[in-house]
């Protein structure tokens, strides 16, 4: 009996000091690791962004040969998910919840039944190349928290996050061109002379999503009102593509016959002339890796690119589901 009452006064004591050091543990946690790469922001996003790619460089990949992923039906860009399993490392899932070409990726990290963590990427243009920044912010509550006593929680995470990126380096040096992951049929074309109806505007990366979304119904509802056809596919437009800024200007655009004019919207007409041409299928935040393509390109053939740059947005998403098989067909004029 007296064991017993030792043995109890022995765990609430235990307890009692787990509660304390609740109380003077951090319930929440945040690491920034940076790291220059030479290679530019759109290489590193397209590669960061395309979740079938981080087994090459995952360094908990390299630590534990138990782990296997299973890649989610989206792959690249906003919804991309995968899910892991592992002997040594336990099991979890991770979603990319945002996506803003070349300049950040959000990400939601879970382990096994434990709350999300938003991991995110940042990108930033540098003289040498680009200052990729990986960020975790994580939530303890209490009393739990208190295991941060006992588990290398964040001086381990720093060391993965430091040697991820260190393998990411590596695995963008080892590529001979930015774009051997994926690869795109670029094809030389006659653009011909094009009649637009338009929603012109400035918009951030962030605005950009929502200006699609409103604009592209209105001017498509505003032309079957006007008993106006289109003559083309609708397309997305894009004058200037501001990385620093964070700015683009753009228009939401459908072609109609020549001189065709519309109350509210305004008219883009761009001529007849030789292009270079891109079909990319998938989810439209993927698109970027192709738009690296043709950049390349146009700078291996020393061509000069006239704006805008054109995005045809051949399927109708509300038509087919599967956005691996949206057809987007991306085109860059070319001067004279």
């Amino acid at each position: 009996m007296k064991a017993l009452k030792i043995g109890g006064f022995v765990v609430l004591g235990l307890l009692g000091l787990f509660l304390l050091l609740g109380l003077m543990a951090p319930r929440h946690v945040y690491i920034k690791r940076s790291l220059e790469i030479p290679a530019s922001p759109a290489e590193v996003y397209a590669v960061i962004n395309d979740l079938s790619l981080w087994d090459a460089w995952s360094p908990w990949k390299e630590r534990d040969a138990t782990i296997a992923t299973t890649l989610g039906e989206v792959r690249t860009g906003k919804g991309a998910s995968y899910t892991w399993t592992s002997e040594d490392s336990g099991e979890g899932r991770m979603e990319i919840v945002g996506a803003w070409p070349n300049d950040s990726i959000h990400m939601a990290l879970q382990f096994s039944d434990m709350s999300p963590s938003a991991t995110n990427w940042y990108l930033e243009a540098v003289p040498a190349g680009t200052k990729v920044s990986w960020t975790m912010a994580a939530d303890f509550p209490y009393p739990f928290n208190a295991m941060l006593f006992f588990m290398p929680f964040e001086s381990g995470l720093t060391k993965d996050y430091d040697r991820g990126l260190v393998l990411l380096k590596e695995y963008l040096a080892k590529k001979t061109s930015p774009m051997d992951a994926i690869k795109y049929e670029i094809k030389e074309i006659d653009f011909p002379a094009t009649h637009y109806l338009a929603n012109r505007k400035v918009v951030t990366m962030a605005e950009m999503p929502g200006f699609f979304g409103q604009a592209m119904p209105a001017l498509a509802g505003a032309m079957q009102a006007a008993k106006i056809d289109m003559t083309g596919t609708p397309s997305g437009l894009y004058f200037v593509w501001d990385e620093a800024g964070q700015k683009s200007d753009m228009a939401v655009a459908i072609p109609a016959a020549t001189g065709t004019s519309l109350k509210g919207f305004s008219a883009i007409d761009l001529p007849a002339c030789k292009a270079l041409s891109i079909d990319y299928y998938g989810p439209y935040a993927g698109t970027g890796a192709a738009h690296l393509a043709l950049d390349e390109y146009i700078s291996a053939n020393k061509l000069t690119f006239d704006a805008p740059a054109i995005e045809e947005y051949v399927t109708d998403p509300g038509s087919e589901p599967d956005t691996a098989k949206w057809l987007t067909r991306i085109v860059y004029l070319l001067k004279k």
